[in-house]
């Protein structure tokens, strides 16, 4: 059973966005410098591989799908009737020729039959290597979420990125694209542009049985575009067999919002997911 920690909100004045941008950008890139003078924990003969699943972990050999999956829920009767429903997943297939990854992530809650959070996204990206170091990339983003006055969010993208760290148990890319968005609010009025689109991934074994990895796309905004961003996180240790205990974050920015409805939105999650 995964219990939900409740959403942390927090509005961003139209001057702190500017800083929390730098900050960002700063944070990636000591980050990457960091990491890139760090040796290699696995490695083919003298070269590095391209990215693939982790031995360490006992993944299926390339050319298999690979990932996780989490259901959670919290119910509470009595003095206060509450529900909170949960779900998280992701898949990858790497080969040395290409990728694919899909990512999921759903939250349902009610607290004396009134809602509170009620949001899904959806995230898949197709990668194809140019090189042991450039790919090209093609992506697409779903969300909803009523709440915060999104009746449905798409985005289709693509560009280039480049494999700063690109071994087995540590992997690092950034990438740059532009994207496509047609945004339809409850409130505020629809919106359809181009956008720019900057992020990075990282994945790092902490050790045998234990995983780190990290992403985030930003939206810088074009135009009477508003920024967006999103960052997810996650710490992932095996316990036996295919089960995991997982420690997951997801952060949300949205400039788009109508008066009163926070910019932000934040969920933190702990619980045991499957991994196949």
């Amino acid at each position: 059973m995964r219990k939900v920690i409740p959403q942390m909100k927090k509005n961003f004045c139209p001057a702190a966005r500017a800083g929390f941008v730098l900050r960002s950008a700063s944070l990636l890139l000591v980050t990457g410098c960091a990491l890139a003078s760090q040796p290699a924990l696995a490695q083919t003969g003298t070269e590095k591989v391209l990215a693939l699943p982790s031995d360490s972990w006992n993944w299926k050999e390339q050319d298999q799908w690979t990932g996780t999956l989490g259901v959670g829920a919290t119910f509470s009767r009595g003095n206060n009737d509450s529900t909170q429903l949960n779900f998280n997943g992701d898949a990858q297939k790497s080969t040395q020729v290409d990728r694919i990854l899909f990512k999921a992530n759903a939250v349902r809650a009610s607290t004396e039959g009134a809602r509170t959070a009620n949001n899904a996204m959806f995230n898949a990206r197709y990668e194809e290597n140019l090189n042991r170091q450039t790919f090209a990339f093609l992506t697409g983003d779903l969300q909803r979420d009523p709440l915060a006055d999104l009746t449905l969010l798409q985005s289709y993208g693509g560009g280039f990125g480049r494999r700063v760290i690109n071994e087995q148990s540590n992997q690092l890319n950034f990438y740059a694209g532009v994207a496509y968005t047609i945004q339809d609010n409850i409130v505020n009025a629809d919106r359809k542009g181009a956008d720019l689109l900057l992020g990075d991934d990282w994945a790092y074994n902490l050790s045998e049985n234990a995983v780190f990895k990290q992403s985030l796309a930003y939206y810088p905004g074009l135009g009477d575009a508003s920024q967006r961003a999103i960052l997810q996180s996650s710490l992932t240790s095996k316990l036996v067999g295919p089960l995991a205990m997982q420690l997951s974050l997801l952060w949300k920015f949205n400039g788009d919002v109508p008066a009163g409805v926070h910019k932000t939105d934040t969920l933190l999650t702990a619980g045991v997911t499957v991994k196949f």
